[in-house]
């Protein structure tokens, strides 16, 4: 298992805590993603290495995933928000970096930019709702709260969250727009390894 205690980017920066959305099922890809070998090592290993790399203090897994340091969902099948839900009940309030299982081209120094830009609570990258910079306090609390009750999962989701927190959207720096393909399906897996070797 990746060691998350990595050097950061810029030591001086204020601490902050790596989220690794992993709670899904896989079911388009047929297989559990998190095990997937990306450059020799599983999937979920590999994204907790570019947060470590990006700085972050300390790093936890979303989703119920023996031998890490894991917050599994409260409702499973209730999509990443429920994840976020449950990592909001379990920590106490900091600046949290969360990434999806499925980024593998992200670099640590396009997370520890997205860290380091703007002020307020939420921000992500224009054209995909993570990565995304969110700051864990009572007003993110309540907000993911209301959202969790909303029966529809439009309503129920890491947008509609961004939304309620007004969250700012940055332009990706040019030519670093490929770093934030994932892959759902064996054919997107196909394709991101593809974009690895260009």
């Amino acid at each position: 298992m990746f060691d998350t205690g990595g050097s950061s980017l810029r030591s001086e920066d204020p601490p902050w805590i790596g989220v690794v959305l992993a709670g899904g099922r896989s079911s388009r890809m047929g297989a559990d993603k998190a095990f997937l070998r990306w450059q020799g090592i599983p999937l979920l290993d590999w994204m907790l290495s570019r947060l470590a790399l990006a700085g972050a203090a300390r790093c936890v897994v979303s989703g119920a995933r023996p031998g890490y340091a894991c917050i599994p969902d409260v409702a499973p099948a209730l999509g990443p928000l429920a994840g976020l839900a449950a990592v909001a009940h379990a920590l106490s309030d900091a600046q949290l970096l969360i990434v999806p299982l499925d980024m593998p081209l992200l670099s640590p120094e396009l997370l520890h930019l997205l860290m380091r830009t703007g002020s307020t609570s939420c921000a992500h990258f224009c054209g995909a709702p993570m990565p995304m910079r969110m700051r864990l306090d009572a007003t993110t609390r309540i907000q993911i709260g209301q959202l969790m009750q909303q029966e529809s999962a439009s309503k129920r989701s890491l947008r509609a969250l961004q939304q309620a927190l007004q969250a700012e959207r940055w332009p990706v720096p040019a030519g670093l727009e490929a770093q934030l393909t994932g892959a759902n399906t064996p054919e997107q897996w196909l394709q991101l390894q593809a974009l690895e070797r260009t």
